[in-house]
């Protein structure tokens, strides 16, 4: 299995492989500081409101900064982007999280660090692009290989604060961030050309007198024309509202619901991610088609939702057990199979588009998701694990409709 997945990382394209070598110096920093960035700010003085108006705010800028992600990338090329915000998105903010002592500076951080759906878009470019579409899927996983191994060095940034305090222990994380990212930055300048598609849509900008235009319109009847893709982008935002609700509440129906401790419920992220490189590294890579692959994921995802509805009443420790294996298995099957499937779902050349339509359509979806979290706890706290089930069973119910597998013919939308 080894081997497969050394023989899959190098039948990536060359960008590919350096977008993915680089991937932990940003990686490992984020998942140090971000479980502890709004205990951070509130120490600083922050109230709870301020920090929710903040991750507001930047959801909302997310949203605006999506309606020219696309056209930046197309006219700036791929290679451009990833490291002009780079530096904008991640840089610049961290050192302001580094040297933050108000409200202003925290929020100033964030509207800055929302433009990071430029980069985000370009590093998601880099992973479909110049490879085989039957490849992209290994592409996805290797990258989610990278990002859940990353998680596991959570505790250290734990280690870190528990010998320096919180506040300066996290000001040392956040200068070590920096540092990561310059290191990042320059070997990507180095080492990365812009893709193929990448110069086609650069030079056609060029030819085209450089304008700058909002395809939002364009690109809505684009995805609207291929149920195919419009079914994968409703499948895709239905699992976030999952992960969402059960990333909020969890723990609090671990501990009052099943009464675990605090200690032994916070062992689950670190075991579940273990399960899911696991499956990242032995399964993943025989998986041969993406369609199959995301059936068995939502199938997966579902039998761990019922687990966690059955637990109160059979062993807690067992069914906890079983939502463990179930969601890293649905996780590390889903993820990758979806991300491929959609980016094989679109032409190259209205990729950066659409890609740029997927994070706003999201991000706009998902606004309510943690107030949705809020009403079914507090009917019942099992109510978000039967939400899980609901949305998994919907997402098998919706997975034929995706019909065949490949992409429509293309029509041109764009003038």
């Amino acid at each position: 299995m080894r081997f497969e997945l050394r023989r899959h990382f190098a039948a990536l394209s060359p960008n590919a492989r350096v977008i993915l070598a680089f991937q932990p110096l940003w990686a490992i920093p984020f998942m140090a500081y971000n479980s502890y960035a709004s205990l951070y700010m509130m120490k600083l003085g922050l109230s709870a409101e301020q920090v929710g108006l903040i991750a507001s705010v930047y959801t909302g800028c997310q949203i605006v900064f999506g309606l020219v992600a696309g056209m930046v990338v197309n006219r700036l090329g791929r290679k451009r982007s990833l490291i002009l915000f780079d530096a904008v998105s991640w840089l610049v903010p961290m050192i302001l999280w580094a040297m933050g002592t108000t409200f202003w500076h925290f929020l100033l951080a964030a509207i800055i660090n929302a433009t990071v759906i430029v980069n985000g878009m370009a590093f998601g470019l880099y992973l479909a692009e110049d490879i085989e579409p039957h490849e992209r899927v290994q592409s996805y996983s290797l990258s989610e290989v990278v990002n859940v191994s990353c998680s596991l060095l959570v505790p250290a940034a734990g280690l870190i604060i528990a010998r320096f305090g919180l506040i300066p222990g996290m000001r040392g994380v956040y200068w070590g961030a920096v540092a990561c990212m310059v290191v990042m930055i320059a070997g990507k300048q180095h080492f990365l050309t812009d893709t193929h598609i990448g110069r086609k849509m650069r030079d056609a900008h060029r030819n085209g007198g450089g304008r700058m235009k909002i395809h939002l319109m364009p690109t809505l009847r684009y995805v609207m024309h291929r149920p195919q893709l419009w079914l994968l982008l409703v499948m895709g935002v239905l699992r976030s509202y999952g992960m969402v609700v059960t990333g909020l509440y969890l723990f609090p129906f671990l501990v009052s619901q099943l009464a675990f401790t605090d200690s032994t419920a916070s062992i689950l992220p670190s075991a579940t991610a273990i399960v899911q490189i696991g499956f990242l590294v032995l399964v993943v890579p025989c998986m041969r088609n993406e369609y199959v692959g995301l059936l068995a994921g939502l199938g997966a995802s579902a039998a761990g939702a019922l687990a966690l509805l059955l637990a109160g009443a059979t062993i807690p420790s067992l069914m906890v057990a079983v939502n463990v294996v179930s969601w890293a298995a649905g996780r590390a099957l889903t993820n990758p199979a979806m991300q491929s499937m959609v980016a094989n779902a679109i032409d190259d050349d209205m990729r950066a588009h659409v890609s740029a339509f997927s994070f706003m359509f999201s991000n706009l979806c998902m606004l309510p998701a943690g107030m949705l979290g809020g009403i079914l706890y507090a009917r019942n706290p099992a109510f978000p694990f039967a939400f899980v089930l609901g949305v998994s069973i919907l997402c098998v119910v919706l997975l034929p409709l995706v019909g065949a597998r490949g992409r429509r013919a293309a029509t041109p939308v764009l003038s």
